[in-house]
């Protein structure tokens, strides 16, 4: 396979990819409810069937959500609440995965050509460059390649 080619097929691939995976997902059904469950199991480290504050200390994000995530106040986590933490996270990423497919579909036929998976695929290779050369000098050093990448910047808000 020639060098070019190559690099399309990459390019396709990290466009597509996100957006291929979340067509696959189910809308919640038994698989999502089986999601839930081994999210609880994995959490509760006590086995009571619920997950206290005291149990997620050592996740930061679900710490500081706690209250959000607690719907009826009680001061755990139960399976039900979880499944709605896991349906309103799938429901954010298939809107960003529907936000890049429209976003990659420049001439909005619905459809993403070769052409068009190419050139997001080039928007997203130059957007981690940028982020990586740190000095802005337009060339990578060692010492850049092996610093922790700069997070990105946040995605567009949520219609």
């Amino acid at each position: 396979m020639k060098q070019s080619s190559r690099k399309a097929l990459l390019g396709c691939l990290l466009v597509l990819t996100p957006v291929a995976a979340l067509a696959h997902q189910h809308g919640g059904g038994h698989e999502g409810k089986e999601m839930s469950g081994r999210m609880l199991e994995r959490i509760d480290k006590n086995g009571d069937g619920l997950i206290g504050r005291d149990e997620v200390a050592g996740m930061p994000r679900m710490a500081e959500r706690f209250d959000q995530l607690d719907g009826n106040g009680d001061g755990v986590l139960d399976k039900a609440e979880l499944g709605k933490v896991r349906d309103r996270v799938r429901g954010e990423l298939r809107e960003r995965a529907e936000d890049r497919f429209e976003d990659t579909d420049a001439n909005g036929d619905g459809a993403i050509d070769l052409a068009e998976a190419q050139a997001a695929a080039q928007r997203r290779a130059t957007d981690m460059f940028e982020r990586l050369d740190v000095d802005g000098d337009g060339r990578l050093t060692r010492e850049e390649m092996n610093r922790p990448m700069p997070p990105p910047p946040p995605p567009r808000p949520l219609r």
